[in-house]
């Protein structure tokens, strides 16, 4: 669907392998609508609904961490920290976080 280089299911496999290895949960399959069925829906509510799980899940991700020295709490936190700390967490040719 995306026509992207097959290298990059290949990288993004690995980094699910090395993010397993560090002792993370990574949870597959994620329970949200793929790219092709929201398209195929043309429902842009059910991409509404995973946003909104999305900010949801990401504050009690955030309320789980035993220790968090960013202080980041929410998703207006984490695009606060984003704009405050733009060589931590903006990659080259970063534009916005729309």
């Amino acid at each position: 669907m995306t026509e992207n280089d097959p290298f990059v299911n290949i990288a993004f496999n690995r980094s699910l392998e090395i993010i397993r290895a560090l002792g993370a949960t990574v949870v597959d399959p994620a329970d949200l609508p793929s790219a092709e069925e929201i398209i195929r829906s043309g429902n842009e509510s059910e991409s509404l609904v995973a946003l909104t799980d999305y900010k949801i899940q990401l504050g009690a991700y955030f309320a789980s961490l035993v220790s968090n020295p960013s202080g980041v709490r929410s998703l207006e936190d984490l695009v606060a920290f984003n704009d405050a700390h733009p060589s931590l967490e903006k990659p080259i040719n970063y534009t916005d976080q729309s």
